[in-house]
């Protein structure tokens, strides 16, 4: 007996439909696999990305420039804010001056009155639309003394004597900056010396701009710029490094296997069926063949339930598409295994005599 294509794929369907509780068993196995293993890659990756963005905002691919101690001059703010034309750099920006200020209405509270490139705003995620100009207050003190848009708070001590200050916008944060926390923050052109520079590096430059090429982009007069990380980055800190040691690593291989032992359990106790078919004539590669057909149907009834419980996943945690993409392709290579399996499951099978089989019914 000879099987056609055809006749393999609709024998297939027959057999995942009469299967009853066999079918269920495989089938669940397959959905709680797949669907779990994409989740927690998904979600293990996600966080790493999360932080990794997180990290960004608050200063993990910035580097801070200050003068050197014999400048007497400070670093050219339209210099660093030029910065942003060079190779590896992202976005730079200066902070122009800084005093210490007292709040008329709160006497003996001082804050920071801090003036600012634009390009600091690009740096980090301090909620500065692009080309702002104008006075910002760090949300600590919108929270403290109730500043906020529109707010005109009056201050003594400032530079050239009593002044006010409206304010135009909140900073969303100021994670990574010390010299902008519960501060009054003024972006202005960027003209004049600047007391620090800082520059938001791409990664694969971060390193190199670190180590020696900012400080040739930035030649202060009489000395050299000193730089620093914002944020000290040690080794194995990466998403790469991150990612390579996940604990979810291996995961795919775990459901794959148990998927597979599930398949063996269902072949088993379909030894006089599959005994049956060997008795008409059906060779062990036609054998293989269905088992992959059979499985290749039950993939198939399978993938709307997994997309159903991903799209509910993605709904409400919002994942990065890489992060999907990573939990998909560990998703794959469980199916991957469930089929590869096939072919020795059907050589055990097509192993035992034909007569031995039969008796088992």
């Amino acid at each position: 007996m000879s099987w056609r294509a055809d006749c393999l794929a609709h024998e297939g369907a027959r057999n995942v439909l009469r299967g009853g509780f066999r079918t269920l068993l495989v089938l669940g196995s397959i959905v709680i696999g797949v669907s779990v293993t994409v989740i927690a890659v998904g979600s293990q990756v996600d966080g790493f990305m999360v932080d990794e963005a997180s990290l960004a905002g608050e200063g993990g691919f910035v580097l801070r420039a200050l003068p050197g101690s014999n400048s007497p001059d400070g670093i050219d703010s339209a210099r660093c804010e030029n910065l942003r034309s060079q190779d590896g750099v992202v976005a730079a920006g200066s902070v122009v001056t800084s005093d210490f200020i007292e709040l008329a209405s709160f006497p003996g509270t001082r804050i920071r009155k801090v003036d600012v490139s634009p390009g600091l705003s690009g740096v980090f995620h301090l909620g500065i639309d692009p080309g702002a100009m104008g006075v910002f207050v760090d949300s600590s003190l919108r929270e403290e003394f109730g500043l906020g848009v529109g707010s005109v708070p009056g201050v003594v001590d400032a530079p050239g004597g009593e002044e006010s200050f409206p304010v135009v916008g909140v900073l969303t944060s100021t994670q990574g900056v010390e010299e902008l926390r519960r501060a009054l923050v003024a972006v202005v052109p960027p003209e004049g010396p600047g007391e620090a520079c800082f520059v938001l590096a791409r990664p694969d430059r971060y390193e190199a701009l670190r180590d020696a090429d900012l400080v040739a982009l930035l030649p202060v007069d009489n000395s050299i710029a000193l730089v620093s990380e914002v944020v000290p980055r040690g080794s194995g800190f990466s998403i790469g490094d991150r990612y390579r040691s996940r604990r979810t690593r291996h995961l795919w291989i775990v459901f794959g296997m148990m998927i597979v032992a599930v398949s063996e359990l269902v072949r088993r106790t379909r030894r006089s069926e599959l005994a049956l078919y060997r008795s008409v004539g059906t060779s062990p590669v036609e054998l293989t063949w269905l088992l992959i057909v059979e499985n290749l149907w039950l993939s198939f009834l399978a993938l709307p339930v997994i997309a159903g419980v991903l799209v509910i996943w993605v709904a409400v945690n919002h994942p990065f598409r890489a992060s999907l993409a990573h939990g998909l392709h560990d998703g794959a290579l469980i199916l991957v295994v469930v089929v590869a399996q096939l072919p020795l499951m059907a050589a055990v099978a097509g192993s035992r005599s034909v007569m031995d089989g039969l008796k088992d019914r």
